[in-house]
């Protein structure tokens, strides 16, 4: 079985911020994570080196995603379930309601929560 992956660069804030994506499937650099939370998607990780390897490692700790290894024997057959876990609720019904995407959601509404609270510039002005 091979695998072929292509690499394009596309406007994540974009793709990202579109009613109908329910998940993205990222090498998980910085600001795809970004990007991703601030849009309340979920993401299923498969990042190659790196900080990608932690930013993955934290998306999966946070809930919000699931970290794939691309040189796993198995990948193809865990990048369908991991499709599977994010796109059903816990009863399996199709709804985009997994776990993964209600704590994406969350996360989102919390940053939002946050930026409204205090703007960026004073919280990054006050630690200078």
């Amino acid at each position: 079985m091979y695998i072929h992956i292509y690499l394009n660069i596309i406007n994540y804030i974009l793709f990202s911020a579109q009613t109908n994506t329910k998940v993205i499937i990222s090498h998980c650099g910085m600001n795809s994570v970004n990007e991703s939370m601030y849009a309340g998607v979920p993401l299923i990780c498969i990042p190659f080196t790196g900080d990608q390897l932690y930013n993955a490692s934290i998306v999966e700790a946070k809930g919000v995603g699931i970290y794939l290894r691309h040189y796993d024997n198995h990948f193809i057959q865990n990048l369908w379930n991991a499709l599977y876990q994010i796109l059903h609720d816990e009863e399996g019904n199709f709804n985009f309601n997994s776990k993964y995407s209600l704590a994406a959601n969350k996360m989102r509404n919390e940053i939002l929560e946050n930026y409204k609270k205090e703007k960026m510039e004073a919280k990054f002005l006050g630690k200078v």
